[in-house]
């Protein structure tokens, strides 16, 4: 299919004697605020005691042309509290980044950009968190006989009674 905002292109190739062709290409044309450049699904996790991490999907542009040299050097993190202006907070180079200077209980809002050579993209969606204002521990009841060995399986005595814990989605045994 031709993108909406496309150039064709087509030529002839020859080697001097022999000419063949024509050849017909449709070259997509992005702009640098095209939502293809920026980071996508960008997450912000609430209730984790002083801190929000964010995690988000690269670029569908890397996706799409792997081989286009943009030089996609990092991202820009952006914050805001409620009445502030964005400021930017810090860089990251994988699509991942924790923010460990935040108040309990204040509400953070966040978007990132992709830092290209010669440009930056465009903004994710934006999106809050609210960092929690105490620790939040997972305790099990194992009880061992005798300590367990570490080697895969789980030999007669090593486990006389486990738990079965319920923990954001996960069965943790």
């Amino acid at each position: 299919p031709v993108a909406a905002e496309s150039i064709e292109v087509t030529f002839m190739l020859t080697d001097g004697d022999e000419e063949s062709g024509p050849y017909t290409y449709y070259l997509q044309v992005l702009s640098r605020d095209d939502p293809m450049l920026a980071p996508r699904n960008l997450v912000a996790e609430s209730g984790y005691y002083s801190a929000v991490p964010l995690s988000w999907d690269h670029p569908e542009i890397l996706d799409v042309a792997p081989y286009l040299p943009l030089g996609l050097n990092g991202y820009v993190i952006e914050r805001h509290e409620t009445g502030e202006d964005f400021g930017e907070l810090g860089i990251a180079g994988d699509v991942s980044y924790l923010d460990n200077d935040v108040t309990a209980g204040n509400t953070y809002y966040y978007r990132v950009a992709a830092r290209y050579t010669d440009f930056t993209s465009a903004y994710s969606n934006e999106v809050s968190a609210i960092p929690a204002d105490e620790v939040n521990y997972l305790y099990s009841s194992f009880n061992f006989a005798s300590l367990p060995v570490i080697d895969g399986n789980v030999g007669d005595g090593e486990w006389c009674a486990a738990s079965v814990y319920e923990f954001d989605g996960y069965h943790i045994y």
